[in-house]
């Protein structure tokens, strides 16, 4: 950006100036803001050090105005406002497709200029044929400002001085500001002396579910569900004289994971961990009831998993308490399946179920028992809405914008004959399968054995090599790779062949704390050494699709898929958080495809898979139109029209 601005001259400084008395550098450097206890406003405060920080990034360029009239002599404050002398705003804009815009107005940014002043604002577009000469007008009189060529102003670089008293007061990160306007609302208190800010989307979703007490947020990863819930069990506790909260996760870690948020946030004196890793959960949580029943803590909250949950030891120590209930199910659709939702105890009360993806795939029943006992989904804050609504605090959408770069192979000769072999058998069995239970047990192993053709295509991992070289792999680091377990050993060999630091995150990670990870478990220890450079790389399978926080990561390198919705929504959702320095993410997607110029119903049915998915990753990328025109000419090639359907969920 490059900021020309006019310096605000008292009488005195224009004396200076027409006596010779101060150099214009001098007074530019006395008239600076650069002393932060001097403003009272935080908001201010805050925007004085973003811009600080925009400087010593080198994202911004300031040169200084100061105005002269006629007779050329320096017009101090008033009389410029009194005139409207360089009132004007005036600004070019241009994309990274070199798209040019220019805007000019009077109109300054606050309320009473947008709504009570009569007071023009314009825009116009070079693109746009009779619009070109007034852009071009706007852009040289900004050239005449910069370059010094204009005849009422003399434009003066920053001062050696605020230039060094800028760098000084930037703060690392922008992330550590309050860009935004918060209205008292927002501010949320929780725990004992904490107060954070919530997002007008959390604020929300805590309102809906206050109305029942009841239901799910659909809310994206990285949108904000674990606070918004937070927020919900806080209401609860201050309207109750003793709650017990259960807290349900699909795995160890992420029980800790919660633990972290909560101790983060001074809430609750009891808390408890109830799985495997803690033996002693049942007396522990036998004192926990007794210490709620006699008054000496109002409200306590207990960390498990959906196995643990739905075991037949917590439900029947769950029976004998006496106290009010309150669920909160984390990841939700994995918890529907007929052995876990046994969990689904009628003693809660208060029930909230989080989930970015609450319906379970080709499980209309387990859905339906998700749906039921929750009371149904009571807010929706979908991936798009993260991706295209902007953060009052940041000033940026909550999500990052990301880049999808689909990769293209093929099915070897013998892997395409093998595919056709089983698809022969799962047609003889499909029938069959109906009426007989073993034959269907079969029928299934058969699928799982034709989808693990295309999976472990032997030319994903040709190709996998080729992107490797292609990405530098010296430069390469925050990267997630999602194997099958045929693809994990040779993917981190090559890694590692390559000079690239990977580690595996798989199900052989521990949960527990360790004393030889100082204190955390393995899985924390491998993301932590992920977010300071020490890894570049975790290869995993399946254990980084849910709930786990992974904010450095930034490229994503998916050679295995199912094709279930929720597992590859679930992934993008890891590549998205935002986190400083991160202004955007790149996904690789392997894709197989047929071989031929015409395709057989077979080969149809594969890539209409890989379609789906092919689609959904598209169409909320910043290189969308050229990914969706992209999979269009290949099925034109191809001789398949796209389905309706298909276009219709990507508008």
């Amino acid at each position: 950006m490059r900021l020309v601005t006019s310096a605000q001259l008292s009488k005195r400084d224009t004396e200076a100036l027409k006596e010779a008395i101060e150099s214009p550098e001098s007074i530019i450097e006395r008239n600076a803001i650069l002393n932060l206890a001097d403003i009272d406003d935080d908001l201010m405060r805050d925007h004085v050090r973003a811009m600080a920080w925009m400087y010593a990034k080198g994202l911004l360029e300031i040169k200084i105005a100061l105005i002269f009239d006629g007779d050329g002599n320096p017009v101090e404050a008033e009389r410029l406002v009194q005139n409207g002398i360089l009132h004007q705003k005036l600004g070019i804009l241009e994309d990274t497709d070199g798209n040019l815009l220019s805007f000019s107005g009077s109109i300054n940014e606050s309320l009473t200029a947008w709504q009570s002043n009569l007071e023009q604002f314009k825009v116009y577009r070079h693109w746009l044929p009779g619009q070109q000469e007034y852009f071009d007008a706007d852009l040289e009189a900004f050239s005449r400002l910069w370059e010094n060529r204009a005849t009422r102003a003399r434009v003066y670089d920053l001062p050696t001085a605020t230039k060094k008293g800028l760098i000084a007061i930037a703060p690392d990160s922008v992330d550590e500001l309050n860009l935004g306007y918060v209205s008292p609302k927002k501010t949320f208190a929780l725990g004992v002396s904490k107060k954070v800010t919530l997002w007008p989307h959390q604020i929300q979703a805590m309102d809906n579910w206050l109305k029942e007490k009841k239901g799910i947020f659909e809310m994206a990863t990285g949108s904000g569900k674990t606070l918004a819930a937070l927020a919900c069990l806080v209401r609860v506790s201050d309207e109750t004289e003793s709650l017990l909260v259960v807290i349900s996760t699909p795995y160890n870690h992420l029980c800790r994971q919660w633990l972290g948020e909560i101790e983060g946030l001074g809430l609750y004196d009891e808390t408890l961990i109830v799985d495997s890793t803690n033996p002693r959960w049942p007396s522990k949580l036998k004192e926990i009831s007794r210490n709620l029943r006699m008054g000496i803590v109002e409200n306590a909250v207990l960390l498990t998993t959906h196995n643990t949950l739905s075991s037949k030891k917590f439900i029947d120590l769950l029976m004998e308490l006496d106290t009010s209930l309150m669920l909160v199910v984390d990841e939700v659709h994995s918890a529907g399946s007929p052995e876990r939702k046994r969990g689904f105890s009628e003693k809660f009360e208060y029930r909230l179920g989080l989930s970015a993806t609450p319906a379970r795939h080709l499980d209309d029943e387990g859905t339906k028992a998700i749906l039921d006992y929750f009371r149904g989904v009571v807010y929706v804050f979908g991936l798009r809405e993260a991706m295209n609504t902007i953060n009052p605090n940041t000033g940026r959408t909550y999500l990052c914008p990301y880049v999808y770069n689909p990769v293209f192979i093929s099915l070897t000769n013998a892997e395409h004959q093998k595919y056709m072999d089983e698809t022969s058998k799962i047609r003889k069995a499909f029938y069959a399968a109906k009426e007989n239970e073993e034959i269907a047990k079969q029928f299934e192993l058969l699928c799982i054995k034709r989808q693990n053709i295309v999976k472990n295509a032997e030319n994903k991992y040709v190709a996998f090599r080729n992107l490797i070289a292609k990405l530098d792999p010296s430069n390469l680091q925050y990267c997630l790779v999602y194997v099958n377990p045929a693809q994990k050993a040779k993917v981190q060999d090559h890694l590692l062949a390559e000079g690239i630091k990977p580690h595996k995150f798989t199900e052989d990670e521990g949960t527990k704390p360790e004393k030889r990870f100082g204190g955390i478990s393995e899985r924390e220890y491998l993301l932590g050494q992920l977010g300071n450079g020490t890894l570049q790389a975790l290869v995993s399978m399946r254990c980084l699709d849910e709930g786990v926080d992974v904010p450095p990561a930034r490229l994503g390198i998916i050679l295995a898929s199912s094709g279930n919705p929720r597992e590859y929504i679930q992934r993008r959702g890891r590549l998205l958080r935002r986190y400083p320095g991160k202004e955007r993410s790149e996904i690789y997607d392997f894709i197989v495809v047929p071989r031929e110029e015409t395709v057989d119903e077979l080969e149809e049915q594969i890539l209409r898979r890989e379609v789906k998915r092919y689609r959904e990753f598209a169409s909320l990328a910043t290189n969308k139109k050229e990914c969706l025109d992209m999979i269009d000419r290949l099925l034109e090639k191809l001789g398949m029209e796209a389905h309706e359907n298909e276009k219709e969920e990507n508008q």
